[in-house]
C-alpha cells in the first residue's frame, strides 16, 4: 500500500462546477443586464447573546427555566461560574454559549427576586395602608376639634 502524494487521493479529477447564472438570477428588466440586487442580512444578536431568529426556541427554553426551582437555578449558576473560570479557554467557542446560558439563568433569578420584592412591598403597603388611613383620620379629627 503506497502513498499517492500529500493529499492521499489517487487519481481524482476535479471538475469545475457548471452554474447556469441566467437561469438562477434572471435580469430585472430588458435594457439592464445587471443581476437582481439581493439584500444580505445577518442574524442580529439580542442582549443576552441569542439570535432573534430563534424566538420560538428561546420562548420554550425560557418556559423550561421558569419551571426550575430556586435552588436548581442558584446551583447551576455557581457550577457554571466555576466551570467558566477553569475550562472556558478550552472550549471551541471560548465559553460564549455557556456565558449566554448563564446570563439567562441570572436574568431569571433577578426576575424572581424582583417579583418577590414587589409582592413583599405590596403586602406591606396593604398592611400599612389601613393603619395610615386611621392615623390620618384621627389627626384630622383632632385638628377640627
Amino acid at each position: 500500500m503506497g502513498f499517492e502524494g500529500k493529499s492521499g487521493c489517487s487519481k481524482l479529477k476535479r471538475r469545475k462546477l457548471a452554474i447556469n447564472w441566467k437561469q438562477l438570477v434572471p435580469s430585472s428588466s430588458g435594457d439592464d443586464d445587471r443581476p437582481t440586487e439581493l439584500l444580505v442580512t445577518s442574524k442580529r444578536k439580542s442582549k443576552c447573546g441569542r439570535s432573534e431568529g430563534d424566538a420560538q426556541e428561546n420562548d420554550k427554553e425560557d418556559l423550561e427555566l421558569q419551571t426550575k426551582s430556586y435552588d436548581d437555578i442558584t446551583e447551576y449558576i455557581a457550577r457554571s461560574k466555576r466551570f467558566l473560570v477553569t475550562l472556558s479557554d478550552k472550549l471551541p467557542d471560548r465559553g460564549e454559549k455557556l456565558k449566554a446560558t448563564l446570563q439567562r439563568y441570572e436574568d431569571e433569578l433577578e426576575r424572581r427576586n424582583k417579583l418577590e420584592l414587589e409582592k413583599s412591598a405590596k403586602l406591606l403597603f396593604l398592611q400599612v395602608l389601613p393603619e395610615a388611613k386611621g392615623n390620618v383620620t384621627r389627626s384630622l379629627h383632632h385638628q377640627q376639634c
